[in-house]
């Protein structure tokens, strides 16, 4: 059985894109965090507010970081 296949190859691009997608979210994130601080402050500041700004779940923030510790380090 061969690993050069084309199942391989599809793998490793099905990776990449996914990786590429994740990327993106995660400057979405901070993007959006860093917006609403500089607009708001800090006590305006929530995981909801950060994901609806960015266009995703507040279970994405959590997937990406140590929700808080992250976004405020």
């Amino acid at each position: 059985m061969s690993l050069d296949g084309p199942a391989v190859g599809a793998s490793v691009h099905y990776r990449r894109k996914r990786r590429a997608r994740g990327e993106q979210r995660i400057s979405r994130i901070v993007r959006a965090a860093e917006e609403l601080l500089a607009d708001a402050g800090v006590q305006a500041v929530g995981t909801n507010a950060i994901a609806r700004r960015a266009g995703t779940s507040p279970g994405s923030l959590s997937q990406y970081f140590n929700v808080c510790r992250a976004y405020f380090s």
